[in-house]
């Protein structure tokens, strides 16, 4: 299992599978970029998440992707 502070790109995430990886989580992709699955399917480039912001009131950090 491998994830946590970064942000992995779908190529490397196949590259690490490739090399024995069970599973690689992209949680904090995923709140940076709802669309992650449509990003990594058409190769568009990830929003970086803002973790200043995670897990805190309101919307910014997790309504205000691109």
């Amino acid at each position: 299992m491998l994830g946590g502070g970064d942000v992995w790109s779908a190529d490397k995430a196949e590259e690490l599978l490739k090399d024995g990886f069970d599973l690689i989580y992209v949680g904090r992709a995923f709140i940076a970029n709802p669309d992650l699955i449509e990003k990594f399917k058409t190769g568009k480039e990830l929003s970086a998440p803002d973790v200043d912001k995670l897990y805190t009131p309101g919307p910014e950090g997790y309504t205000d992707w691109e």
